[in-house]
C-alpha cells in the first residue's frame, strides 16, 4: 500500500492486492468518511447503474468500492462535463479542485433536466453547494441531506458532523435514502461513523440549513465578483487620467 509512489505500478504482478491513492490524498484524507458513506448508500440503492464521477477523488472511490463487496462493479467513469453523463446513472460530484468546478447555473439546469432514474450524490467537501443557485429553491424538493456523525469512542467531547446531499426525482428513493442507517467503528483512531434516519422535522431543519448555507455561499461569490469589477473599473479610471 502506498500513497503517492508510482513504483507500486511495477509491483502489481507480484501481489494480489495493490492499493494506491491520489497524490493529493495526503492533503485531504479527512474526506474518506464521506466517501465511505457514499459507497455504503449507493450499494443499497441500485445494483445495475453505471457509476460516474465529476471533480471527486476517483481513486479513493474505487478503493472503497473494491472493499465493499457490492454488486455495483469496481470501476468509476470520470467525466469532465455534465453533458457526458447518460440517463439512468449514479453520479458522484465533489468540489475538490476549485479550478474544475462546474458553473452553478449549468448545474441547476442539469438537475432540472436529469431523468427520474438517475441518482446524483454531492459530497460537498469544500462547501461550495454546487447544486444551488439563487433563487432556485425548488431544487431542494428533490434533495435529501444525509448527516454523517463522527464520534470519538474515547473522548466524548470530540464530536462533529458532515452533510452530503443526494438528488433524485423519485420520491420512493428519497424516502429510502432518508431511512438508511449504518455505523462503522474504526479501531485504530477510536472513531465511530454513523448515519441515522431523520424525522420529518429533523429533515426539514437540515434542508433549511442547507438553503441558508448555500445562499450565503452564493452571496460571498457575488460580493467578490462585484469587488473585483470595482477594482478593475478603478484601475481603468486611473489609467484614463
Amino acid at each position: 500500500m502506498t500513497l503517492t509512489s508510482t513504483s507500486v505500478n511495477n509491483l502489481t504482478g507480484y501481489f494480489k492486492k495493490c492499493i494506491k491513492f491520489s497524490a493529493d490524498f495526503i492533503t485531504y484524507f479527512t474526506i474518506t468518511h464521506q466517501y465511505y458513506c457514499v459507497v455504503k448508500m449507493i450499494e443499497q440503492l441500485s445494483e445495475y447503474y453505471e457509476i460516474y464521477e465529476l471533480n471527486s477523488d476517483k481513486l479513493l472511490l474505487e478503493n472503497l468500492l473494491h472493499i465493499s463487496r457490492n454488486k455495483l462493479g469496481r470501476s468509476v467513469t470520470s467525466v469532465t462535463t455534465l453533458r457526458q453523463i447518460p440517463n439512468k446513472s449514479i453520479v458522484i460530484i465533489d468540489d475538490l479542485k476549485r479550478e474544475n468546478l462546474p458553473d452553478t447555473k449549468e448545474m441547476v439546469e442539469f438537475l432540472k433536466s436529469v431523468d427520474k432514474e438517475s441518482i446524483i450524490l454531492f459530497i460537498n467537501s469544500n462547501h461550495e453547494y454546487l447544486f444551488y443557485d439563487y433563487p432556485h429553491e425548488e431544487i431542494f424538493e428533490n434533495i435529501v441531506p444525509v448527516e454523517i456523525l463522527h464520534n470519538n469512542t474515547v473522548d466524548a467531547t470530540n464530536q462533529y458532523s458532515k452533510t452530503i446531499f443526494v438528488y433524485t426525482k423519485r420520491n420512493d428513493r428519497r424516502n429510502m435514502i432518508n431511512q438508511q442507517s449504518f455505523e462503522k467503528t474504526l479501531g485504530s483512531s477510536k472513531e465511530m461513523i454513523k448515519v441515522a434516519a431523520m424525522s420529518e422535522e429533523q429533515l426539514r431543519i437540515k434542508i433549511l440549513e442547507g438553503i441558508l448555507a448555500a445562499t450565503e455561499k452564493r452571496l460571498e461569490h457575488y460580493i467578490k465578483l462585484e469587488s473585483d469589477l470595482r477594482e478593475k473599473l478603478n484601475l481603468m479610471m486611473t489609467g484614463m487620467k
